[in-house]
């Protein structure tokens, strides 16, 4: 099943990961999708926003069969795109562990 990513780091290069960046790092990704590896990317508002799937270390093992990206899995639409599904894992979350710290990575 899907999680959230806390921590993205880079697949393909250190120098890409968000970790604990600035969004300064990433503002000429914005209006473009020119960093896209998986053909998949859409323009996003943010540059924090702006990484493809193919950056990121731990979407490798979720992506399955002749897909080659990561919005291309079923599971993940159901659980990272249905804003009630993500609405009520906040809520098991919180009452489970507490509110979410604030950092970067929840954004």
């Amino acid at each position: 099943m899907f999680e959230l990513l806390a921590n993205a780091q880079g697949g393909h290069s250190n120098d890409n990961s968000p970790s604990s960046e600035s969004e300064d790092k990433y503002i000429h990704r914005i209006g473009n999708v020119e960093r896209c590896e998986c053909g998949f990317c859409v323009v996003m508002s943010t540059g924090r926003e702006s990484i493809c799937c193919q950056e990121v270390n731990n979407t490798d093992p979720l992506i399955h069969g002749d897909h080659i990206c990561i919005t291309q899995e079923e599971e993940f639409a159901t659980v990272c795109r249905n804003e009630a599904v993500v609405k009520t894992a906040m809520v098991v979350y919180t009452h489970d562990i507490g509110p979410m710290p604030e950092s970067e990575e929840n954004e």
